[in-house]
């Protein structure tokens, strides 16, 4: 068991990244996801991503997001996710995740 002096999510993403078999990760917000695409490596084994939210919640496989969006999207995900708000905070200039997103997606080559 580990203590997080500073962001439990972080330590969350880096013990499930640097584990010796695949792994899922159930947890609460969308910090994680993030976290997780954009440490993982290309040569990262299995590494799933569940949100405990709901009951049919959706599970994401960290390879095929960064594969399918591509890596340099991947390493520009906590900007994007920061400046569009993140758990309770303020977004900026009003502008939503959605719309952050496609354009980015739209914008930059993979």
């Amino acid at each position: 068991m580990r203590h997080a002096s500073g962001d439990a999510d972080r330590l969350i993403a880096m013990r499930a990244i640097s584990g010796a078999s695949d792994v899922v990760v159930v947890g609460e917000d969308a910090d994680l996801l993030v976290l997780l695409c954009y440490f993982a490596e290309p040569n990262t084994k299995r590494l799933l991503f569940m949100s405990d939210r709901t009951q049919n919640s959706k599970l994401w496989d960290i390879k095929q997001v960064q594969q399918t969006r591509g890596y340099r999207k991947s390493n520009i995900l906590p900007v994007i996710h920061s400046l569009t708000g993140c758990d309770t905070t303020s977004r900026l200039f009003g502008t939503g995740k959605g719309p952050a997103l496609k354009k980015l997606w739209d914008d930059i080559r993979p």
